[in-house]
């Protein structure tokens, strides 16, 4: 769950500059990363005020860019580097010319998936919410999300941190959180959005708002107050149904097919096309010959592989077909440290 997250940061756009800003296989300083942000930023045409250390530190959080502690430096983070892999040999002057504020189905698809997975539970919790409400005020997703959903994500995450300060840092955000409602109420309408409490909220629901408003997910129909999205609108009870029993990671392939004009199941040959090159793009990347990877690594790009190619198969269809070829190209496939495995496997051998 990202714990921080800033009300200027409520494009999903300004994160495609972020993997771009690194020299190949380089660490850079916060400052140079803060400056060279800043000046991409102000280039595109209408864009906002944004605080570029903010809009990093969100970036941190949705795993884009990490920090090597050992030398107080950042690098691009795995989701970082997935990004630059999926679009390579983009250029950041290409992506700033079309205007990064605006996503391509792909890009909508790989936020969707970072976010879920990067801000679970509570994304997940956000979308069932205003799947349920399908319309709403700004204002009422604030208060109850902050005080009935935050709080039980909070409890959630807890149970699953080992890091004992990661926990102390919970514990408190827990024990506030159950007195926001009560404070609420007790402060008058006038001195709550100067309080405190009412920029935490304004800093932690909005943006995630804006975001589903990138994703497709929700519409603005005027100031403050939200709908859903008329497709998603009218298979809401399918869709929650779904959220239900598989979870909103393993819904990202549904709102591909709402979003991607004519796209279709991959078939069986389709997807080992599509592992065979993620493989050999994950080699290219990486400038190895046969790196090894993870399974469960190659199984995401191989699905965004497909997406790319107007096709979608699901998790479970690319790891079987994953073990399939594992047993047939059992001298082509091998297993490295960690779990990993290495290819030397060609479309050739197919």
């Amino acid at each position: 769950m990202i714990l921080e997250t800033h009300g200027d940061v409520n494009r999903l756009g300004y994160f495609r500059i972020v993997p771009y800003l690194f020299p190949k296989d380089g660490e850079v300083s916060m400052k140079f990363l803060v400056n060279i942000l800043d000046e991409k930023i102000k280039s595109i045409p209408n864009s906002e005020s944004v605080n570029p250390k903010n809009c990093l530190k969100v970036a941190k959080g949705l795993g884009l860019i990490e920090l090597n502690p050992e030398r107080n430096t950042w690098k691009l983070g795995m989701f970082g580097k997935f990004y630059l892999w999926l679009n390579h040999p983009d250029d950041i002057n290409d992506i700033l010319a079309k205007n990064p504020l605006t996503l391509s189905p792909l890009d909508k698809i790989f936020f969707f998936r970072v976010i879920c997975e990067r801000d679970h539970p509570f994304f997940e919790k956000i979308f069932i919410w205003v799947v349920k409400k399908k319309e709403f005020q700004r204002e009422e997703a604030m208060n109850e999300i902050m005080e009935e959903i935050y709080p039980e994500c909070l409890l959630e995450i807890l149970t699953k941190e080992e890091n004992s300060e990661n926990k102390l840092k919970i514990e408190k955000k827990i024990e506030k959180s159950k007195h926001y409602r009560e404070r609420r109420l007790s402060i008058s309408k006038t001195s709550w959005i100067r309080d405190s409490q009412y920029h935490f909220y304004r800093h932690t629901v909005p943006p995630r708002l804006e975001w589903m408003r990138d994703l497709e997910i929700l519409i603005k129909i005027k100031k403050g107050k939200y709908s859903l999205n008329p497709k998603i609108k009218e298979n809401s009870k399918e869709i929650l149904k779904f959220l239900e029993d598989n979870g909103a990671l393993n819904f990202a392939f549904e709102l591909a097919k709402m979003i991607f004009p004519g796209i279709r199941k991959a078939s069986r040959y389709e997807m080992i096309r599509a592992i065979v090159e993620a493989y050999q793009n994950y080699a290219l990347f990486n400038n190895e010959l046969y790196p090894s990877i993870p399974p469960e690594t190659l199984a995401t790009a191989t699905e965004f592989l497909l997406l790319k190619k107007n096709t979608y198969a699901s998790r479970q269809e690319i790891h079987n077909t994953l073990n399939l070829l594992c047993i047939k190209f059992h001298d082509k496939i091998y297993p490295a440290e960690g779990g990993r495995i290495r290819m030397t496997l060609k479309e050739e051998d197919l």
